[in-house]
């Protein structure tokens, strides 16, 4: 339990910087935020749309969209003839641009409750941010001290977390340096309010810690470009 709530803690100021481990470029990413939906997602995407009260129309040119968008990405990973970061940097543009041809099937009330749903589920992620870090604070007995410290810290690494990922003039490299420059500083904050056996008893917690030498956050960072640190309506920060 421990590890779960700790996990939950550490990854989720990043769990939308992109598809994480074992998904794929464009899941998670239907007309609420613009991308194709994956393998796993479709359930996720149809019950999106249902909510959106997307009309047959909508959802006929949704699906053309999409499946020009995944041809586009099927064209780009066969182009053996330009470098990696040629093909990020393109992957991005062809991500923007799919974004905004699925945000201009919204009609602007649609738009509206797509906002509010996104709303609504930070308030839920908040919630749960809550419980996770009574378990956390219950587990390594933290002080309310420790507790306040580490909520702040947290809550301020979700908003540049957000700027980040809102910058869309950040190209991929950049946004990924900054990411990673947030985990670094949020480690070095439970470091810092920690004491040494809390410390170790939160590392002891941490799948693979020691076999990454101590560094990284766990899951979340993920592979590829994504609209970030997908879940639709576009992924609340969550813990």
């Amino acid at each position: 339990m421990l590890a779960l709530a700790v996990l939950a803690l550490t990854t989720g100021i990043w769990a939308q910087g992109g598809p994480g481990k074992g998904q794929r470029m464009g899941q998670g990413m239907g007309p609420c935020g613009g991308g194709t939906p994956g393998k796993g997602q479709a359930q996720r995407g149809m019950a999106a749309n249902a909510r959106l009260n997307l009309t047959p129309e909508q959802q006929t040119k949704a699906r053309q969209l999409q499946e020009q968008f995944r041809q586009q990405m099927q064209e780009l990973n066969k182009n053996e003839g330009i470098t990696v970061k040629e093909q990020r940097a393109k992957r991005e543009q062809l991500m923007k641009a799919h974004r905004q041809e699925m945000d201009k099937l919204l009609t602007p009330e649609q738009k509206q409750l797509r906002d509010q749903q996104r709303q609504s589920n930070r308030k839920i992620a908040q919630y749960r941010s809550d419980i996770r870090l009574e378990q956390m604070k219950t587990k390594l007995q933290l002080t309310d001290k420790q507790a306040s410290a580490l909520k702040s810290s947290h809550e301020a690494m979700q908003k540049k977390a957000e700027a980040i990922r809102n910058n869309e003039g950040l190209d991929r490299t950049t946004r990924m340096e900054q990411m990673t420059a947030l985990r670094n500083q949020w480690q070095a904050d439970l470091e810092k309010t920690l004491t040494k056996e809390q410390l170790q008893q939160w590392k002891d917690s941490q799948p693979g810690f020691a076999a990454r030498g101590g560094k990284g956050m766990g899951r979340g960072a993920g592979r590829g470009p994504g609209r970030g640190p997908g879940n639709c309506p576009q992924c609340p920060n969550k813990f």
